[in-house]
């Protein structure tokens, strides 16, 4: 028996590879989906590099504005400023170094 002028191994074959292709891209979207999104970043409070994960919130009116979700020095620092984003956009996601971005903050002198 033919279909589509395949013959049956043929058909099956083709079947096994358009849902062995299915599971690559379902797999794959879901390995992007756990990739981090936390990037390096340095503290101005402590001084210490950690990992911070960040999201963009959209406020109704405006710009999309950014937050730290999350931080590795959290819960003992959890009440910082946030300073470290004044240099989200010199920072990258996931674990690429940017060492102009991880640069020491500059102290604010004592008057």
């Amino acid at each position: 028996m033919t279909y589509f002028g395949l013959t049956d191994w043929g058909a099956i074959n083709w079947a096994i590879a358009i849902i062995a292709l299915f599971c690559v891209v379902g797999v794959t979207r879901r390995v992007l989906r756990l990739l981090p999104k936390e990037r390096l970043m340095r503290c101005p409070d402590t001084g210490t590099i950690t990992l911070v994960e960040t999201e963009h919130t959209y406020p109704e009116k405006g710009d999309p504005r950014i937050r730290v979700r999350r931080c590795e020095l959290w819960p003992e620092h959890a009440a910082c400023n946030r300073g470290c984003l004044s240099r989200y956009s010199e920072s990258t996601a996931g674990f690429r170094m940017r060492l102009h971005a991880l640069r020491p903050f500059e102290r604010q002198p004592l008057n």
